[in-house]
């Protein structure tokens, strides 16, 4: 799940870049609905070392 989720982070910033390049209204919208999902997988290995930890 941790590759999974630096996998989605790279694709992100790159199709960030190119949104920002051609600033184009129409895929800014569907970026930030793969964004948030992107956010979301990224959370999960995130959030299950911190509380791991947390119980250490």
């Amino acid at each position: 799940m941790g590759m999974l989720g630096l996998i989605l982070m790279a694709v992100h910033t790159v199709w960030a870049t190119y949104i920002i390049i051609k600033n184009n209204p129409k895929q800014l919208t569907s970026f930030h609905k793969f964004s948030l999902f992107v956010w979301l997988i990224w959370l999960i290995p995130y959030l299950t070392g911190f509380f791991s930890s947390m119980v250490r």
